[in-house]
């Protein structure tokens, strides 16, 4: 049990929330507690005793994301997907007294960086096999590197999409019906690619992956990538930058959120 405490008044963190898969509840043995942490200033505040304190709670090992007020309040003026992450998929971990500051700051602005981000991260993807033929040792790094240009590839096209944005890991398979783009992996293969990542950047055992398997994947996900980015060419075009409908899913998870209050002690 977990007993209420108001915040310490001279405590710098102004907002303190969950966010990423466990609070979409889609988490599995792969997810990472996700907490995003706001402070209104750094100086003598200790971050491990509020690690600590988070641990106790969800009893996990906690992923803290550490951002000023001044940079928090930038995202959402700037309309960046992570504002948007905040703002739809998460909650806060205070007492009902306390107002989270992130719940004042509103809607982020609109995302207007798609076409971009995209184009920087099929950049990426290009890149990744001949990194690959020049150096076949990489490869479980590579194949890691690819599934998250996949994964945020399909999450930027899908504030294109009438679903809604898809912050999930499965985004990439999500999309296809709102772009009409087939995704070519297979999803065991987009597993192994998924493994990969947790493999290199968690040191978890991963199987490896064979050189000529990666490459096919890559020219396959290539070709997709560039039907993607013709996708959001025509969309923005279209659309006028139009703000995109919120699925009614979307809509009833994010009020579910914002109404459910957990409790932390702080001190």
């Amino acid at each position: 049990m977990i007993i209420p405490r108001k915040l310490d008044p001279g405590s710098p963190v102004i907002s303190l929330r969950l966010f990423g898969s466990m609070a979409r509840t889609d988490a599995d043995a792969n997810s990472d507690l996700d907490i995003l942490v706001v402070l209104s200033s750094s100086e003598g505040f200790n971050l491990d005793s509020l690690k600590r304190n988070v641990e106790r709670l969800f009893d996990s090992i906690a992923s803290l994301s550490v951002y000023s007020q001044k940079r928090m309040a930038e995202l959402f003026r700037q309309g960046h997907l992570f504002a948007w992450h905040i703002y739809l998929e998460s909650l806060p971990i205070t007492m009902e007294e306390f107002s989270d500051w992130v719940e004042g700051l509103g809607r982020p602005a609109y995302y207007s960086a798609a076409r971009k981000d995209i184009e920087s991260l099929v950049a990426i993807l290009k890149s990744i096999g001949p990194s690959v033929m020049a150096c076949p040792r990489n490869r479980i790094y590579e194949a890691g590197l690819m599934y998250v240009c996949l994964r945020n590839i399909a999450l930027c096209a899908s504030w294109h999409s009438p679903r809604g944005l898809d912050f999930s890991r499965q985004s990439p398979f999500a999309i296809e019906q709102a772009t009409g783009v087939s995704f070519p992996i297979s999803s065991n293969d987009y597993a192994a690619l998924t493994a990969c990542r947790m493999s290199g950047q968690r040191g978890a055992a991963g199987k490896d992956i064979e050189l000529e398997k990666l490459l096919s994947l890559w020219r396959k996900a290539t070709e997709w990538s560039n039907e993607i980015t013709n996708f959001v060419g025509e969309a923005r075009d279209e659309r006028g930058f139009k703000t995109p409908q919120i699925s009614p899913a979307d809509r009833a998870r994010t009020r579910s959120i914002n109404s459910s209050k957990l409790v932390i002690n702080h001190g």
